[in-house]
């Protein structure tokens, strides 16, 4: 997100023509009710979720800590936006220039509000300015205070108690690794207990003993490789499954489009396999709705990458379009 947010303003940086003259356009009012509504959603986000006792997300600490840093740098983005984009005449005075020129001068002059340094090269002087600038270190601190020193104590807190306890830390799903040899369990035998829908596969719970960490893998976009081809499914743990996490041998329920693609089409498809299980890397992530074995899921899939790469396209020549009209 905060990478949109440095290209979107470098684009609608070329409303600086209708900036000087007073005049509020279409691309600038949509910037700046993007902008005001950016700064909107971080600073309810980071009111509520540091003082909340219970969270909404099973998001860790340190993810909020991440976030809550990257949302700190888009504060400064947002705000500058607004400061350059306003289009009231005399907001700021500076030594020896008028205040804000170029939206170089907006940003720094935001980076220097939210960190309170203040050195008084750039000053407001109108009200509108003036409450901008309190407002946005108001929130600096409230992030950077309150957010970021909860989420860091938080942090403290977890390590500490794992040491007391003598717990190891729980293992990171995303880095789980499963190798050895699978033999297939059909999922329609496997469903007269418990049902499974399309597009999942079944492991036994003994390849990740920690409880924790199997919930959180539980749900997951998992890659299944062979010797001779992969396959995306979601992965779900079962206790009626066997598996020798020792002897690196186990059972896999899985379907069997996906078993005929992990054994090349071979006419002894009962032989048990080589496979290995791992998370889906993020560059797969757009052949995970192709390779669904369900043709509504793979159609969806379809129209999600095509409707993905028209508005690709589409932000590609607004920003061209934009560019010839406004540079020289």
């Amino acid at each position: 997100m905060f990478a949109f947010e440095v290209v979107l303003a470098l684009v609608l940086v070329m409303e600086a023509d209708a900036r000087s003259a007073g005049k509020l356009t279409f691309p600038a009012a949509g910037i700046l009710y993007y902008a005001c509504s950016r700064i909107a959603e971080i600073a309810y986000a980071f009111y509520r979720d540091p003082l909340s006792p219970e969270k909404e997300s099973d998001l860790t600490a340190v993810d909020r800590l991440r976030m809550a840093m990257r949302s700190y740098l888009g504060l400064v983005l947002n705000f500058a936006i607004l400061y350059y984009f306003i289009p009231l005449a005399g907001m700021f005075d500076g030594q020896g220039t008028k205040g804000i020129s170029i939206f170089g001068d907006a940003l720094y002059f935001s980076a220097v509000t939210i960190t309170t340094v203040g050195y008084g090269d750039i000053v407001p002087v109108s009200w509108v300015a003036r409450l901008l600038s309190l407002v946005e270190s108001g929130i600096g601190l409230l992030v950077l205070v309150v957010a970021i020193g909860t989420y860091i104590g938080g942090i403290g807190m977890r390590k500490s108690s794992e040491e007391e306890s003598g717990r190891s830390r729980p293992v990171n799903p995303r880095c789980m690794s499963i190798r050895g040899m699978f033999s297939r369990r059909s999922p329609a035998s496997f469903a007269e207990k418990v049902g499974i829908p399309p597009g999942w596969f079944v492991v036994s719970w003994a390849w990740m003993p920690d409880k924790r960490a199997r919930r959180k893998a539980h749900g997951r976009w998992y890659r299944i490789s062979s010797e001779t081809g992969s396959v995306c499914r979601v992965l779900r743990f079962s206790g009626s499954v066997r598996a020798d996490p020792t002897a690196e041998t186990g059972t896999v329920v899985i379907d069997w489009p996906a078993w005929l693609e992990l054994s090349n089409y071979a006419e002894e498809t009962k032989a048990p396999l080589k496979l290995r299980i791992e998370p889906v890397p993020r560059w797969w992530f757009w052949t995970m709705a192709l390779s669904h074995p369900d043709p509504i899921y793979r159609l969806a899939g379809a129209l999600g990458l095509t409707s993905l790469i028209l508005g690709v396209l589409s932000l590609g020549l607004s920003a061209w379009s934009v560019y010839k009209v406004y540079v020289p």
